[in-house]
């Protein structure tokens, strides 16, 4: 929690399986009121999304297995600009460990039994319900706010 909860916006990188944890955790967060954006771009298209990333930010990835490269340059990008890097995974952690403020395990099953996404999405809502603790007067603020939104755009229209 440490390099979240004072995260001025946390990107949230994940491709192929892995995009739909991302892309989860990138909106929850949105929704308990912090700033937050999803990142899936792969070879040169990352590096437009690497320009947004500073001092004070934080950086998730969801990357089970595979050492991409983009998750090499991603991790030394977020270290270069004083970002945080937490990364989820299920075999990256040794590779990673020394680069980054932490590694969460997301194991995957050996039989395919469950979805590829699953501890991945559990990951992600581990850290969303642990970020809504530490600020629970935002997360229900922005809650409100939410709703509010969601029933002006419910509302009939009104003919004029």
């Amino acid at each position: 929690m440490a390099a979240l909860a004072p995260a001025r916006e946390v990107f949230c990188y994940g491709v192929a399986a892995s995009e739909l944890a991302a892309r989860h955790l990138a909106l929850a967060l949105g929704r308990i009121g912090r700033r937050a954006r999803f990142v899936g771009e792969t070879g040169f298209a990352l590096a437009d999304a690497l320009l947004a990333v500073g001092q004070g930010d934080a950086v998730v990835i969801f990357q089970p297995g595979r050492e991409l490269p983009e998750l090499t340059v991603l991790v030394e990008r977020a270290r270069a600009v004083g970002a945080k890097v937490v990364l989820v995974t299920d075999e990256l952690g040794e590779t990673f460990a020394s680069r980054v403020e932490s590694v969460l395990t997301a194991p995957h099953t050996p039989t395919g039994i469950t979805a590829e996404s699953l501890t991945g999405l559990v990951v992600a809502d581990v850290l969303l319900l642990a970020l809504t603790a530490l600020d629970e007067t935002r997360a229900v603020e922005s809650s409100h706010q939410l709703t509010a939104l969601r029933e002006q755009l419910l509302a009939p229209r009104r003919k004029g």
